[in-house]
């Protein structure tokens, strides 16, 4: 039977403890949890269990990493227009 997502994300997050404990660096550690099939929301879940980094930190971290460049280029205009569309819903709603 293939592993589930959470068994990915609990294993990785065994792993990932285990790396951070012997000191691997931030980007080995961005390119392991990727070799073990996690997804940009994935890792920034597993490093931020596995951390007291703060989530804004993580997110710079794991996102800004070019190992997933192409990933985040590509959901650019997904972002923004989901930013835009945010932004307008609260806008007719009196909410800043």
């Amino acid at each position: 039977m293939d592993p589930t997502r959470d068994d990915l994300r609990n294993q990785a997050l065994i792993e990932a403890t285990e790396a951070i404990q012997k000191r691997m660096s931030w980007d080995d550690l961005v390119a392991m949890l990727l070799s073990r099939g996690l997804s940009i929301i994935d890792s920034i879940w597993v490093i931020r269990l596995a951390t007291l980094v703060p989530m804004s930190e993580i997110m710079d971290l794991v996102t800004c990493h070019p190992i997933w460049a192409d990933i985040v280029r590509a959901n650019e205009p997904l972002h923004d227009a989901l930013e835009k569309a945010l932004t307008e819903e609260q806008s007719a709603n009196g909410e800043r």
